[in-house]
């Protein structure tokens, strides 16, 4: 192996960890939810971002979780909202 090649970052997927340590196939819920949202009569870019809506949300709330239980030991539901809406506007 050259230098060139130690020097590439390692690329992780969250999903792919949080699939691992979960057993959910964000891809496949992605993919219902899709389908469920043309079912009820939602364009196909309509349905989309609504899936894709959901999932950030879904990453969002799990990411204030972890955060404030490293912090406070265990969060109440609240705090983990009020975080997750502040991280949603900045993103």
């Amino acid at each position: 192996m050259s230098d060139k090649d130690d020097n590439k970052p390692v690329i992780i997927s969250l999903a792919a960890k949080r699939k691992d340590a979960e057993g959910r196939d964000f891809a496949q819920e992605r993919g219902e939810n899709v389908r469920h949202l043309l079912q009820i009569g939602l364009s196909e870019q309509e349905a989309t971002a609504i899936a894709d809506e959901v999932l950030l949300w879904d990453w969002l709330v799990f990411q204030a979780r972890m955060s404030l239980d490293r912090w406070e030991g265990h969060a109440s539901s609240e705090a983990v909202v009020q975080l997750a809406e502040m991280m949603r506007r900045r993103a």
